[in-house]
C-alpha cells in the first residue's frame, strides 16, 4: 500500500532495453509515482547489458546463445543482435586499447633496464587454429 495515503499500488515496467529495465511503482489513488532503474547507465549504455555481452564473449558465446540462455531462465529477451554487435565492437576497442597500453609499457621497461641500444629479451610464443590444419581462416596467437 501506499506510504502517502495507503492506497492500492501497481508495479509496471516504464521502460526495457536488452535486459535493462526502469520500473515504476504507481498509486491508484494519489497518483504518487516512484520509479527506479534496475541497472546503472553508463555513457549512453546500460551496464547489464555490456557485462551480459562481455560474459557471453567470455565464455566463446554469441548472440544466439544469449536468446537461448534467457529463454531457458524465463527472462525477456536480450538486445537485438546489432546492438549485440554495437557492445562486442567497444568491448574488442577497449581491450585492444588495454593490450597496446601493456605491451608499450612492458617494451618500456625492457628498453630502460638495457644497457645498450640492443634489447636481448626472451619471447615464448604459441597459436592456433579454429580448425587443424591451415585451411581456417581464424587462428589465435599468444606471444609472452
Amino acid at each position: 500500500s501506499c506510504k502517502m495515503c495507503g492506497g492500492d499500488i501497481h508495479l509496471v515496467e516504464e521502460q526495457r532495453e536488452g535486459l535493462a529495465s526502469i520500473l515504476a511503482v504507481t498509486c491508484d489513488s494519489c497518483g504518487n509515482h516512484l520509479s527506479r532503474p534496475m541497472s546503472k547507465k553508463q555513457s549512453q549504455v546500460w551496464s547489464v547489458n555490456r557485462r551480459f555481452v562481455f560474459g557471453m564473449r567470455w565464455i566463446g558465446r554469441s548472440h544466439e546463445s544469449m536468446v537461448k540462455l534467457c529463454a531457458a531462465m524465463d527472462m525477456p529477451r536480450p538486445m537485438s543482435l546489432s546492438a549485440f554487435y554495437g557492445h562486442h565492437r567497444a568491448l574488442v576497442k577497449g581491450s585492444r586499447s588495454v593490450a597496446e597500453k601493456s605491451m608499450n609499457a612492458a617494451a618500456a621497461e625492457i628498453v630502460e633496464q638495457s644497457e645498450t641500444d640492443i634489447c636481448e629479451t626472451a619471447v615464448s610464443y604459441d597459436g592456433t587454429w579454429m580448425r587443424r590444419g591451415y585451411a581456417s581462416l581464424y587462428g589465435a596467437f599468444l606471444a609472452v
